[in-house]
């Protein structure tokens, strides 16, 4: 199932014009753990290189979860990227990341796969980003 919703958000990237990088990065991370996104995509506009995981709607080990947040906001500089599955999977990551993130200062831009077929876009910017928050100045 997690390839599949791979396979749906870099369509659904590439439609929205962003470029799809071909290899799969490994981050090394202070921990000595890896960090490797699920897709990698070059913004089309400003080309910044984002790093994109993809969610599916499953109940998770919340301590691997917490750590899997932390990296992820170490190897994207705190500008975290989220494809889910649906509205309810996009809710709980979004929980799972303001929990494990805490007082960190990060960007979240979350989506999710549903709504985007049902034509919604963001209401601030018109993009597929369907939930932005921003604290990270």
């Amino acid at each position: 199932e997690h390839t599949i919703l791979n396979i749906q958000a870099t369509e659904m990237l590439l439609d929205s014009g962003y470029q799809i990088k071909g290899q799969a990065l490994q981050i090394e991370m202070q921990n000595g753990g890896l960090f490797i996104p699920d897709i990698t995509a070059v913004e089309p506009k400003s080309g910044e290189i984002l790093f994109i995981e993809v969610e599916r709607d499953a109940h998770k080990n919340r301590l691997s979860r917490k750590q899997k947040w932390i990296n992820f906001y170490e190897a994207s500089n705190g500008n975290l990227y989220v494809f889910c599955d649906n509205l309810t999977c996009q809710r709980v990551i979004q929980e799972e990341i303001n929990t494990s993130l805490g007082d960190l200062k990060y960007n979240s831009f979350l989506t999710n796969l549903n709504g985007l077929r049902n034509k919604k876009r963001s209401k601030k910017d018109g993009s597929i980003w369907l939930a932005m928050w921003k604290g990270k100045p």
